[in-house]
């Protein structure tokens, strides 16, 4: 039987080459960013926040995965808008990628928008703290957008 970081290594193995189909699909460089959404968050204004987050960074264009059980029920589909992708996954293609990402930070262009994943987050804690929600707890965390 598989020991546990066996299982861990062979998630992670299979998030690089997930991430490596990524790259050469959106031809994505150092400009390009990835936002990973693996809860149910309020996509429209997370696609708005990474909007705004590309152009302030001047990046070149952006894709954004959901899971595809969650872009049924936010009526998300495959599309380009502004050089902004969506790229439906499967629940298990965005853990493996989070599963690399914990093991490797491999590249600062990859946003996690949730407050609860990757595994450890607790971001949730601090939902009506202060007055917060839940997109300006992720726009502070995620983006580094200030609440106004």
């Amino acid at each position: 039987m598989d020991s546990l970081l066996e299982r861990r290594l062979e998630e992670a193995r299979k998030g690089r080459l997930y991430w490596l189909y990524l790259l050469e699909k959106y031809q994505l460089d150092f400009a390009g960013y990835v936002l990973l959404i693996p809860d149910k968050e309020d996509i429209v204004h997370l696609k708005e926040s990474f909007t705004q987050y590309i152009a302030k960074k001047s990046g070149s264009k952006g894709v954004i995965i959901i899971c595809q059980e969650l872009a049924s029920m936010a009526g998300c589909k495959e599309d380009s808008i502004n050089n902004v992708y969506i790229e439906t996954c499967t629940i298990q293609e965005a853990e493996n990628l989070m599963r690399f990402y914990c093991m490797y930070q491999f590249t600062p262009n990859l946003l996690i928008a949730s407050l609860e994943k990757p595994d450890g987050r607790r971001g949730i804690n601090l939902a009506g703290k202060e007055g917060l929600s839940r997109e300006e707890i992720l726009d502070m965390v995620v983006f580094g957008i200030e609440k106004g």
